[in-house]
């Protein structure tokens, strides 16, 4: 018999699928044939590698230096791979028209302040007054009457919100 590979009790569980406790559990049976493939070693319950595929059904491992491929994942990813291209592709139109409306709005800004400039001595002069003398009297305003104050007639009382306090 050649060197068998042993597995713990926490290895056998993940490769056959089950929990720990129910490899425990079938150990502790009298007649299960699972007992045939458990040896001790430094208090260790350790279980042969023929377990796997007498007991469990599973072949045995062999190295595979191949990965396996998963193609419903590659297809995915390849699919997400060219969703995020597309979005890309986007992203770069959009830019490149908001680069274009940036370019225009400056444009439009120094045509603006050329324009306030030439207008700049203009307005310089109206707001100093050395406007024509035509122009000052037509937008001099006539002086409004101001309302009187209305006094109450003599002999009567007023009625306001504290007067109750005034009174005798």
């Amino acid at each position: 018999m050649s060197q068998e590979r042993l597995y713990t009790i926490k290895e056998l569980s993940e490769i056959v699928g089950i929990s720990k406790q129910a490899i425990y559990k079938a150990l502790n049976q009298k007649d299960n044939q699972l007992n045939k493939y458990l040896t001790i070693i430094d208090n260790q319950k350790m279980i042969r590698e023929s377990a796997l595929s007498e007991v469990y059904g599973i072949k045995e491992e062999q190295p595979n230096d191949k990965p396996v491929e998963q193609p419903e994942v590659n297809k995915f990813n390849d699919r997400l791979l060219e969703l995020l291209q597309s979005q890309i592709e986007l992203y770069k139109t959009q830019l490149e028209q908001k680069d274009k409306q940036i370019e225009q709005l400056q444009k439009l800004l120094e045509n603006e302040q050329k324009l306030r400039l030439e207008n700049s001595p203009k307005l310089l002069e109206v707001m100093q007054g050395v406007e024509d003398p035509q122009q000052e009297q037509a937008t001099i305003v006539p002086e409004q009457k101001q309302p009187e104050e209305k006094k109450p007639a003599a002999g009567v009382k007023s009625k306001s919100l504290f007067g109750w306090f005034k009174r005798k």
